[in-house]
């Protein structure tokens, strides 16, 4: 089962992601993030455009067990390694997963 997991599934579900062209936005970080990362880390958020621009909200716990956070996220938020989170207010830039709607 892992094998074919791991040669047919996983390909397979990730090529969307993979051929879809993502680029970095820069957001404005409405609850914060915090915390110092000697990694680079990537947080699920939800974006949304308001009239002042890009703005992301975390989805919740980020534990890797937690799925609930990645079915509400459209984006992750990038943290360089070395650096410590945003707090609510301050600026950084997303990995958007699919545009949200802008209305």
């Amino acid at each position: 089962f892992v094998e074919v997991a791991l040669t047919e599934a996983i390909p397979t579900a990730i090529a969307p992601l993979l051929a879809a062209e993502r680029q970095l936005v820069p957001v404005i970080v409405d609850d914060g993030i915090g915390g110092f990362h000697e990694r680079r880390h990537y947080v699920r958020a939800l974006v949304r455009w308001e009239e002042d621009g890009w703005h992301a909200v975390t989805t919740g716990a980020q534990g890797s067990h937690l799925l609930t956070s990645t079915l509400a996220a459209n984006a992750l938020i990038v943290i360089p390694e070395g650096s410590r989170g945003p707090e609510a207010g301050e600026p950084a830039n997303a990995l958007l997963l699919e545009w949200p709607e802008v209305r």
